[in-house]
Order: structure tokens, then sequence, then C-alpha cells
């Protein structure tokens, strides 16, 4: 029985590719110097095959790269899913609410805490406002919802040292150093 791992071997044996191989490297080491155009069709023929299978082989094995890019909204959404390890109930609900304010990219839900506001949601996205809160204390765990401006700068750089004072003009003056 031949295998598939076999089957360039065997086609090179029954077309004669290694007569032909033998007669062209005898034609070199000066045995025989015959050489005439069968010869050199056969090898130009399994030449191209061999090309040919190697190529088949790469571009099913998936060995070639996508040099353009893609657009896909949604391939971004189930990968953000997969990252955050949701399951199919929560990417689907989330897919739901996407649908609901009609986003072209529903991954904009993975940025925006404010969709998840349950008074702005349909009746039937309403009765999930419990899992919804759930999942947007889960996307968002670290960021704080506060409504007052975040403090200025104190002014020391790192570690907690003091900082040069600037001038009106925001230029440091230079630091003098004791030689």
């Amino acid at each position: 029985m031949i295998s598939w791992c076999d089957l360039p071997f065997t086609l090179a044996l029954a077309s004669g590719a290694e007569e032909a191989a033998g007669r062209v490297a005898g034609g070199v080491r000066g045995e025989r110097a015959e050489f005439d155009s069968s010869t050199l069709l056969t090898l130009a023929l399994s030449l191209a095959a061999i090309v040919l299978v190697l190529w088949f082989t790469s571009y099913c094995s998936g060995g070639r790269r996508r040099t353009t890019a893609y657009h896909s909204p949604g391939r971004l959404f189930l990968t953000l899913c997969r990252a955050h390890r949701l399951g199919w109930r929560d990417a689907w609900l989330l897919w739901r609410l996407a649908r609901w304010y009609e986003l072209e990219d529903p991954a904009r839900l993975f940025l925006e805490p404010e969709r998840f506001d349950p008074s702005t949601l349909s009746q039937s996205l309403t009765r999930q406002a419990a899992r919804l809160r759930l999942l947007r204390s889960r996307l968002f765990a670290g960021l704080e919802t506060t409504e007052e401006p975040p403090s200025p700068p104190t002014n020391s750089g790192s570690f907690g040292l003091p900082l040069a004072p600037a001038t009106a003009a925001g230029i440091v003056p230079p630091v003098e150093t004791v030689a």
C-alpha cells in the first residue's frame, strides 16, 4: 500500500525521472555525453511538479502571511469577549446591548461604561439590568467614576523630591552644581 508521503517518489519512479537524472549525471561526469530533448523535458516537468506540490502544501498549511489589513468589528468584539473570559450568555447580552444602541462597532461597549446605564435601555434589556451591572463592574473594575475633576499635579518629581520652580514662560532655570 502506498501512503500519501510516498506519492512524490512513486510519481518520480513512474515517470522515469530517476533514469533521466542518472543520464544527466552520467553526461556531466563524462561517462556518456548524450543529452536529448526528452531528457530535458522530463527534468523540467519533474521540477515543475515538485515546485507545484511544495507551493500547494505551503498554501494549504497556512504558511502564507496576510499582508492586507481587514476591518472586522464582529471579530474584534468576539476577541475582546474571549480576552475578558466572558461566557456565551454574557457575550450575547453585550451583543444585544450593542444592537440596541445601533453601534457599528460593538467593541465600543468595552470602552464606554455609560452604555450600561439601565435608564436608557429597552424593556427586554432592563430585565437584564442586574446582569449588566455585574458585567459593567467586571469590565470597568479599576475605573473610578467621580464627578469632580482630577486634582492638579503636585510640584514634586519622582520619589517625592521637589522640582525647581518654573518661570512665567515655563522655562526651568538651570541648577547650579557645587564642584
